[in-house]
């Protein structure tokens, strides 16, 4: 969590009369924005609400010519006199009222004084500029935040209108909202801070209303790409794994997504995209004929229009995350790319791709699979197969390539992503880089392992070898559900 429910929730109700208060043109900005740009769909995949914020961040225009009087006159020092009407009182650029934390109930500039810290809870509401006039500091008595991005809103019309908490608003745009998040993030010192910035970059991709194509171009018309990748490259494990947290998201989708968005921010003068996370993905806890149904489902899709994520997933009868980790390898190869509202389609690649699958034509396949590995991250990959001793290698390079965890397979890998590389060993054979099936002489694990997967032994009943992939990640998913019951203390 974030936030505790307590500040979010003032934060949330105080959002209505803050905005029933603020003098137009002004545009809410920061975490207020990101929820009202994502929560209708995180809402309706998640069934529950997107997090909110304990801020509340508005931004207003000046050309950066004005007069002391303008300045004096402006939408800006209007609110500021609302806001202190409303109890608010300033603290250098910001405003800030005073909550008793345990009653919920407001507090004045003084009577705060007298109360324990720990029993405060500060709402602060920061006027944000786009350009600051000379005469803003004579005139207000401060320095103003600034945020050069809010300049797009404004002169460029880069902005959403909504009647969301009552009151007419203007919400920037997603990719300036990204844009925003991606030029911040490396400027943020306190942790919760990055957490949510990390949390709110990866809803924006995932949840926004904006194709990943204008996501793209809207950010890089911002945001020098040095500046995309330092920002997305500087996350360490421990911060996605918070941000993960505080969304109810597993940490690796959002380490593929931010990691492929950033990889797809860097040109690449083969074929313009590459792959995810750190440069490389791949399917995720599937099969081979689970990964072509999904191919095959987007296909045969493809004339009534993209396809809403909800209805694949209930297609597919998988889980949301593991379907989301596949669409997200399809993104990474060039099949698949995010378009609205909240769905996916299948890029011209993607068409062959399908095509070639549903007619059973392999030497089709063998072209676009072909196609699909040289365009993407997955061409070093078939680069170094001709190199390879044994599988082993492959193992090894694949694991050390995308960041994998160790696990008991025989490829050392945890069992989703073994199934996952197993899967991907049969999209290299599609484009006859590799000879053989997966576990075929030649390709097969490394000398000394047994050909099993597993063996799932059961106490009074015997033991049994797996040897499928699926079935493996199946049964290694209801052994960790059982175990923390166990732990729990329920016996059931």
């Amino acid at each position: 969590m974030l936030y505790e429910d307590c500040e979010t929730d003032i934060s949330k109700r105080m959002l209505a009369s803050v905005l029933a208060e603020v003098e137009s043109p002004a545009c809410l900005l920061g975490g207020w924005a990101v929820y009202l740009a994502v929560n209708a769909r995180y809402s309706q995949e998640r069934g529950e609400d997107y997090h909110g914020s304990k801020d509340i961040d508005l931004g207003f225009h000046f050309s950066g010519d004005e007069s002391a009087e303008s300045v004096l006159g402006s939408p800006l020092a209007k609110s500021i006199r609302a806001l202190e009407r409303m109890g608010f009182w300033g603290v250098s650029a910001r405003m800030v009222k005073a909550y008793h934390r345990e009653s919920r109930r407001p507090l004045g500039e003084q009577e705060a004084k007298r109360v324990p810290q720990h029993d405060l809870f500060y709402m602060y509401v920061d006027p944000i500029v786009d350009a600051i006039p000379g005469t803003f500091r004579d005139a207000m008595g401060f320095a103003p935040i600034d945020e050069p991005l809010l300049r797009t809103v404004f002169e460029d019309g880069q902005y959403d209108e909504t009647g969301e908490f009552g009151a007419r608003l203007l919400v920037p745009k997603p990719a300036v909202l990204l844009a925003a998040k991606m030029a911040a993030l490396p400027r943020r010192e306190k942790d919760h801070k990055r957490h949510k910035d990390i949390a709110d970059i990866y809803a924006l991709l995932w949840y926004s209303s904006a194709s990943l194509g204008d996501l793209k171009s809207g950010v890089l018309e911002r945001v020098p790409t040095k500046a995309v990748k330092s920002a997305l490259s500087g996350i360490r494990d421990d911060e996605y794994a918070a941000a993960a947290g505080a969304i109810g998201e597993d940490a690796g989708s959002l380490k593929m997504a931010l990691g492929g968005f950033m990889d797809s921010c860097i040109e690449d003068p083969g074929c313009g995209q590459r792959g995810g996370s750190g440069g490389w993905i791949m399917p995720y806890a599937v099969g081979y004929a689970t990964f072509v149904k999904l191919v095959l489902l987007l296909g045969r899709n493809a004339d009534s229009g993209p396809v809403p994520r909800g209805k694949i997933i209930g297609a597919m009868k998988i889980s949301a995350r593991i379907t989301k980790a596949n669409l997200d390898f399809l993104r990474s190869v060039g099949v698949v790319e995010y378009v609205e509202p909240a769905s996916c389609a299948l890029t011209g690649l993607g068409l062959e791709y399908a095509a070639a699958h549903e007619a059973g034509d392999k030497e089709a396949l063998r072209r676009a699979s072909l196609d699909v590995i040289n365009c993407s991250h997955l061409k070093p990959l078939s680069d170094m197969l001709a190199k390879a001793r044994d599988q082993s290698e492959i193992y090894e390079w694949i694991k050390t390539r995308g960041g994998y965890a160790d696990g008991k397979s025989p490829s050392g890998m945890h069992a989703p992503h073994h199934a996952g590389y197993r899967t991907l060993l049969r999209i290299l054979r599609d484009a006859g880089l590799l000879r053989g099936a997966p576990d075929a002489p030649g390709t097969g694990p490394p000398r000394g392992r047994a050909s099993r997967l597993a063996s799932l032994s059961v106490e009074g009943v015997g033991t049994v070898d797996i040897g499928d992939a699926d079935t493996l990640a199946l049964a290694e998913s209801y052994l960790d559900i059982v175990r923390k019951r166990l732990a729990a203390g329920d016996s059931a």
